[in-house]
């Protein structure tokens, strides 16, 4: 009895552990999120006004929609889709880039220059 309990214990201390490092990594899914993750670029890195910002909220909403209806489209054969999800992803950046300043413009193409592209974590 007391081996099941340390067991136990061991598996939830682990448990705890990967998930934590998981989220700190921004790991959990992680779908749908790279259209919101490009609006909040211009809120935290930019700094844009709350209106500017409604209006990429927007955006990010309406592609985040596209995406998943081709995602769904798709029937698991993300490879047939994957191009027009990176030509969404370009209309998107250029859309956002629509609602900022030159030297936002600036400042957000470093920033998505910057960012890593394609899959993450060692192609799940």
């Amino acid at each position: 009895m007391k081996k099941m309990v340390k067991m136990l214990a061991a598996f939830a201390v682990m448990f705890v552990a990967v998930t934590t490092v998981a989220k700190a990594q921004g790991g959990g899914g992680g779908r749908g999120r790279g259209g919101a993750q490009l609006a909040n670029i211009l809120k935290d890195s930019l700094h844009v006004s709350a209106d500017v910002q409604v209006k990429a909220d927007s955006i990010a909403a309406a592609y985040q929609k596209k995406n998943a209806d081709l995602r769904a489209s798709a029937n698991g054969d993300m490879a047939s889709v994957a191009p027009k999800m990176q030509e969404l992803r370009t209309q998107q950046i250029n859309d956002l880039k629509g609602l900022l300043t030159a030297d936002q413009k600036t400042a957000f193409d470093k920033i998505i220059a910057a960012m890593p592209t394609g899959r993450r974590g060692g192609g799940r």
